[in-house]
């Protein structure tokens, strides 16, 4: 190992004085240099790549509306509150949790390949980090023209309540708030059934808003405190405007571009300890704060 370290010094130091400027200059604590935000180029890529984010904000504020004012409409008219209302009206900066919710104003609510697939993500996020999950399922089950494909392989629809079972098991707390109706007739499965026979159900809430004030309160009363596991520290901006990145990156993907500019718009305080940076020039690493955590 020694001679191989003394082989790499005496090799930096038959290198060029410009060469090891450059070297160190990748090693330091900031990046960035100041764009020339008036040529062709930069505006050029602006343009563009702002059109591409506006676009993009656009296509999330119609997913927003679910499936549309019509089924809206009949939603809230029904007393029910939409997916985003019922978790805004959960959530509070107290215990961190994953929430799972449905949106009943699209097929029902129902579970596509690609719903299984979100909340199996969802789930396995919250087994490695330890995070209590809160179900508020408004659904009619799986999708049924593609249920063959939800109950397809290994990790499909079943493996959902396999996950619960998991958690539940390793002392992970499964919260579970059935905002919807899961049959028209009360007797073949409503909540008085499963709150006063089957004992399928720990609480019975009025509506919506009462299903929401008592999931609070078992979230509360869970007692439960996360222990972080990374180093926080206060955070910083970085030392250039990110919306410089409009007119660095662009909507033209066969232009190259400094990836370390890019870098130095996003990490706290434009630092980056790069390492490996003779090797592989295609690609580049390095340890950086992002927003108060060191990755």
């Amino acid at each position: 190992m020694w001679a191989a370290l003394r082989l790499a010094l005496r090799l930096c130091a038959r290198a060029s004085p410009a060469g090891l400027r450059a070297y160190h200059g990748d090693s330091v604590a900031s990046l960035g240099t100041q764009p020339d935000v008036g040529s062709a180029l930069y505006q050029e890529n602006y343009k563009q790549m702002k059109a591409l984010v506006n676009q993009l904000h656009e296509q999330v504020e119609r997913i927003k509306l679910g499936g549309g004012e019509k089924a809206r409409a009949l939603h809230i008219s029904r007393g029910k509150l939409l997916p985003r209302e019922r978790i805004d009206n959960l959530i509070d900066p107290g215990v961190e949790c994953m929430i799972i919710a449905n949106d009943a104003t699209v097929k029902g609510g129902t579970y596509y390949p690609v719903t299984v697939k979100k909340q199996l993500r969802a789930q396995e996020i919250a087994m490695q980090n330890r995070l209590p999950c809160i179900y508020l399922v408004d659904s009619g089950g799986a999708y049924l023209p593609r249920q063959a494909d939800v109950f397809a392989d290994r990790d499909h629809f079943g493996r959902t309540f396999y996950n619960q079972a998991i958690m539940s098991s390793k002392n992970i707390a499964q919260v579970k708030a059935a905002t919807g109706e899961e049959v028209s007739a009360e007797e073949l499965g409503g909540a008085d059934l499963h709150c006063r026979k089957s004992g399928v159900s720990d609480h019975y809430a009025l509506d919506d808003h009462h299903a929401l004030h008592l999931t609070r309160k078992v979230v509360r009363n869970l007692n439960y405190q996360k222990k972080l596991d990374v180093t926080i520290e206060p955070s910083e901006e970085p030392l250039f405007p990110a919306d410089e990145l409009y007119g660095i990156v662009g909507a033209n993907l066969k232009r190259n571009f400094d990836v370390r500019e890019v870098i130095a718009r996003i990490v706290d305080g434009s630092r980056f300890t790069e390492f490996k940076a003779f090797y592989g020039d295609t690609l580049v690493t390095g340890i950086k704060p992002l927003e108060k955590h060191k990755t």
